[in-house]
C-alpha cells in the first residue's frame, strides 16, 4: 500500500516539474530574463525537482530563482530568504556543506536584524 501511494506522488511530481518545465521556457521566451515571473517558474520548478530527489537540477532552478530575485528585491524579501533557503537545502542533500553555509552565511549577512 505505501509503495502503491508514493508510486502515485512521484507521478504527479513527474507531471508538476514538466509543467513547471513548460512554464519557465515559455516565461523564458515571452519575458526579459530577469523578470519576477521567470523566477516564479524557476523556483515552482526547484521545488518539484526537489520533491523528486534530483537535487543538483533543483539546486541549479533555485540559483536561477535567486539570481533574479537578488537583482529585483531587497536582500530580506521572503522570496530571496526562500530561494536561498531551497539553494542550500539541495547542496546540504547533495553533500555540499560548505556550500549550503556559504549560502546561509551570505543570506544572515545580508538580512537585517529588527531592533529587540
Amino acid at each position: 500500500l505505501i509503495w502503491a501511494a508514493t508510486g502515485g506522488e512521484h507521478s504527479r511530481h513527474l507531471d508538476a516539474a514538466a509543467l513547471f518545465e513548460e512554464a519557465l521556457e515559455l516565461r523564458l521566451r515571452s519575458l526579459p530574463p530577469d523578470h519576477l515571473d521567470v523566477a516564479t517558474a524557476a523556483y515552482n520548478l526547484a521545488v518539484a525537482r526537489a520533491k523528486l530527489g534530483k537535487h543538483e537540477e533543483a539546486a541549479a532552478a533555485f540559483r536561477e530563482a535567486l539570481l533574479v530575485r537578488r537583482r529585483a528585491l531587497p536582500p530580506d524579501h521572503p522570496d530571496v530568504i526562500a530561494a536561498s533557503q531551497g539553494v542550500a537545502s539541495c547542496l546540504e542533500r547533495c553533500k555540499r556543506a560548505d556550500e549550503a553555509a556559504a549560502i546561509l552565511e551570505d543570506l544572515h549577512d545580508k538580512t537585517p536584524v529588527p531592533p529587540p
